[in-house]
């Protein structure tokens, strides 16, 4: 896994003040989660956010920002922002907050409450 260390420095610049950050390597990415969710990641030079779908169609409709591709799939919640377009703080911050407000209406986590898990409990009342 390679990833821009300034870059994954910046982003720690602005959660410091956030309780509960952990960075976690996974998917090939350094992931940063927040209250326990999966926020921001960076992969190489470009940072990964996780939004809703609805905001992830809009986002990706901007300069530098594509839906995240892998193993062929696109996700409909991931984007990746390329560096070209992070060069100001003002537009770092920007694509930074979108993220972060997607994950403060949903609150912590809940241990062993994941989605897949909630998925399984709604087919199960069907």
């Amino acid at each position: 896994m390679t990833y821009d260390v300034e870059l994954a420095n910046r982003i720690r610049g602005e959660l410091v003040n956030y309780r509960k950050v952990e960075e976690k390597k996974m998917f090939g990415f350094l992931v940063f989660m927040v209250n326990g969710r999966m926020c921001l990641g960076v992969r190489g030079g470009e940072m990964m956010l996780r939004l809703s779908p609805d905001l992830a169609a809009e986002a990706v409709q901007r300069h530098g920002c594509s839906p995240l591709i892998m193993k062929g799939r696109v996700s409909k919640r991931m984007v990746m922002i390329d560096e070209s377009v992070m060069t100001s703080q003002k537009n770092f911050e920007n694509w930074i907050m979108l993220a972060l407000n997607f994950i403060k209406p949903t609150g912590p986590a809940k241990p062993g409450n994941t989605a897949s898990q909630q998925r399984n409990k709604s087919a199960s009342r069907i």
